[in-house]
């Protein structure tokens, strides 16, 4: 049954475009295949329809909903381990969905997966049901033979799964919610409910009208924070049969560049599991070492646990890095099969789910299939296509052209249009708003999230102070930091002129919070506290530059530019104006090593910016005079650069590299040496194929930044209710006072 009731006006949404996964997976999923083949053994109360007939009833629901209903009769059932489907529209622009209410039993439901489909649903056969309430249903079947699915012929987005009589789900709205909706590009627009019927029902129990069924409630608001379903999943093992302790992994690395917080989670294991964990890389050990967050008994009813319920548990273990190794662990008992065991769709067969439910201010739909992490792909909507390079392996410079190169695998919410419209022209962002205060001075750094608060900017400036050839011998004394709103366009705070900046340069803030600065006058790195306010941690030799008698002491910096923090707390300073490397330290501080940057046939001139891609241990160095992107290993047992550089001349210097939340890699560049005129700013999109930055080829996709006049640094993240990249821009001038600087924000449609 689809049953629709009225609600109110709705609004936007977006979803990640999912790969698609192997039979194998499928199986293990209950999602046994993608397209639909001829079915037409049927019970007497089924009723065939054509593809043009469901897609006529499809369309016909109301424009507005409060809550969706769907239904898989029992009756279906042609035999044991029976699969069936159906969907419904979800209405208008956007709905959250905000509780979910199962409505079946486990003595005839085995489980029911709830999914959102992209666009109407394609499958070749469809069935008109009558329901035992007088309504009718539109299913069909969607087991592994039947060459169907969940979504047929779109791509899906798993949002709930049921098993083992789990009662209702309330995701705690309007805090937290699933968003859906038809929005152009946002892949959401229908819901759909898989069934696993375990047997044929009975006379008595299709009198009662026995089913696999759920209710959905929804709401048009947007909640404060999105829901996302990750699943974690090994669907390629063989359980030995006589063994009291066998364990099946599926590890991944999470990329981002951030952290997530696990807000519920299920786990799904049939007759043999005894227990599913996860565990997580928290750092102090690198990639290898992983502490225990959350465990379940996949024998008790199959809810989704949220982890504020739990007992004496601290809600920062729930917080988990991105750029971070996760393991979900499933254990079995083995002692009482006769017989070795492997994962399918049956549910005498076994499986290794570990459901979780993430809530950020982005979407993380995800998946980790066997150490294959899915997280979706994201590419510039409107991007001059620079081209791409394809030899990692050169020890000159790569140079990009337009011939070479295709679009790369990108991590993030939503669909490319790139595929369907291809690339633009030489698009430009014009400015969508300008953060601007008479007591900021030129921006050195600026980072999105400060306090926790995804829409809170520091911006680190010098206070009308310029920079010069020579040190300055003083403090500013004057307030460096300025905090925005970046939503509400208002300045909430300025602070830092009891703190010693002589000439503020780099700001990077770890996912503990950590607030890390350079200082290129005082010759200095800097650790701050969460709040900005207090120094934890120095390293380098205040107020003397590299050179002269301490020429081969590497502990000297010399006017050191940005930092990057690993996971583990090690530090990589790239270092400076009148250096040219990138310095090593442990998280105390401690100088480990450097390494110079010199691949290419030429050193670099001024590493001006740095950032790390954990998954990969990759840095990448803005090596801003020579206008190349440099890439350095960061694992500790490489020898420094692992890859030839890549030359972005075309697009101008290299000013500053970042990431958004979901790993992938930016550039900012300006063309500075021409006549004024003729000077632009440009965003530029740096996509390892594989995502894999050591290695294999690399795009670039440009977009031009209008009015951008002196560009420095910048911060990019995925605007999720305007299906937008926002770019925010700190400069060091303005039009008329080079003393004073400003965050310029460009919106970036996709």
């Amino acid at each position: 049954m689809v049953e629709r009731r009225s609600a109110g006006p709705s609004g936007a949404h977006h979803r990640g475009r999912r790969k698609v996964a192997s039979l194998p997976v499928l199986a293990a999923l209950g999602i046994p295949a993608l397209f639909a083949i001829a079915y037409t053994t049927f019970t007497s109360d089924l009723t065939m329809v054509s593809l043009d007939q469901l897609k006529d009833s499809f369309a016909s629901y109301h424009s507005s909903q409060a809550e969706v209903s769907l239904t898989v009769p029992a009756s279906l059932a042609r035999k044991a381990d029976d699969y069936w489907c159906t969907a419904a529209p979800l209405i208008g622009g956007r709905q959250t969905l905000t509780a979910f209410v199962p409505k079946a039993k486990e003595t005839i439901v085995h489980h029911m997966v709830v999914a959102v489909c992209d666009g109407r649903p394609k499958p070749k056969n469809a069935i008109r049901v009558a329901n035992s309430d007088g309504t009718k249903s539109w299913v069909w079947p969607c087991g592994l033979e039947d060459h169907n699915g969940i979504c047929p012929g779109r791509q899906m987005t798993l949002v709930y799964a049921w098993s083992k009589n789990a009662g209702r789900f309330e995701t705690g709205f309007p805090r937290q919610g699933f968003v859906a909706g038809k929005r152009e590009g946002l892949g959401a627009e229908y819901v759909a409910l898989q069934g696993h019927l375990l047997r044929q029902p009975t006379e008595e129990e299709k009198d009662r009208g026995e089913s696999a069924a759920i209710s959905i409630e929804t709401d048009p608001r947007m909640p404060q924070s999105l829901l996302s379903l990750s699943l974690f999943l090994n669907a390629n093992f063989k359980l030995p049969p006589g063994l009291p302790r066998v364990r099946v992994r599926s590890r991944c690395c999470v990329r981002g560049s951030d952290t997530i917080e696990v807000f519920a989670y299920r786990v799904h294991a049939h007759g043999l599991g005894r227990n599913i964990t996860l565990a997580a890389e928290r750092g102090g050990g690198g990639h290898d070492v992983l502490s225990p967050v959350l465990s379940g008994d996949p024998r008790l009813p199959h809810y989704f646990t949220k982890t504020s319920d739990l007992p004496y548990q601290q809600p920062s273990r729930f917080v988990l890095p991105t750029d971070a190794e996760w393991e979900a662990t499933c254990e079995y008992d083995t002692t009482s099969a006769k017989r070795a065991m492997l994962p399918g769709e049956m549910h005498g067969d076994e499986m290794c789910n570990l459901y979780l439910l993430l809530r950020s201010h982005v979407p993380r739909h995800a998946g980790c299939y066997s150490g294959f992490y899915d997280a979706g792909v994201f590419r510039l909507k409107r991007a001059y296509k620079m081209g791409g390079v394809d030899d990692s392996s050169s020890e000159g410079v790569l140079e990009a052209t337009e011939e070479g190169g295709r679009p790369g695998a990108l991590l993030g919410p939503l669909a490319s249009a790139l595929d369907r419209l291809g690339f633009g022209a030489k698009p430009r962002a014009q400015p969508n708003a300008v953060f601007f205060d008479e007591s900021m001075g030129q921006v050195g750094g600026i980072h999105l999230g400060f306090g926790g608060n995804p829409n809170h900017a520091l911006v680190f400036h010098r206070a009308l102070r310029t920079m010069s050839s020579e040190d300055h011998n003083e403090a500013i004394g004057k307030d460096v930091f300025q905090v925005w709103n970046v939503k509400e366009k208002r300045i909430l705070g300025s602070f830092g002129s009891d703190l010693p900046f002589k000439l503020p340069h780099g700001l990077t803030i770890d996912r503990e919070s950590n607030v890390w600065l350079t200082d290129v006058d005082t010759q200095l790195l800097y650790k701050l506290d969460p709040t900005a306010t207090k120094v934890l941690l120095t390293a380098g030799v205040e107020g003397e530059r590299a050179g002269g008698a301490n020429v081969h002491d590497p502990r000297y910096l010399c006017r050191p530019t940005e930092i990057a923090v690993s996971n583990d707390g090690d530090i990589f300073l790239a270092d400076g104006y009148c250096n040219s490397r990138v310095v090593r330290y442990d998280a105390a501080g401690t100088f480990v090593r450097d390494f110079q940057l010199h691949r290419g046939g030429r050193s670099a001139n001024v590493p001006h910016s740095i950032v790390l891609d954990g998954c990969s241990d990759t840095l990448i160095v803005a090596d801003r005079e020579n206008a190349l992107l440099r890439f350095m290993d960061a694992s500790g047992e490489g020898e420094g650069e692992v890859r030839a550089p890549v030359d972005l001349k075309t697009f101008g210097k290299v000013y500053s590299v970042t990431r958004d939340e979901y790993g992938n890699v930016y550039a900012l560049c300006w063309l500075r040496d021409v006549p004024a005129g003729n000077r632009k700013t440009y965003l530029v999109q740096v996509q390892a194929r594989d995502t894999n930055y050591r290695s294999g080829g690399l795009d670039l996709l440009g977009v031009e930044l209008a009015g951008c006049l002196f560009p420095h640094d910048f911060a990019v993240t995925y605007n999720f209710e305007e299906n937008a990249l926002d770019v925010y821009v700190g400069e060091t001038g303005t039009k008329r006072d080079a003393r004073r600087g400003r965050v310029v924000r460009y919106r970036i449609v996709l």
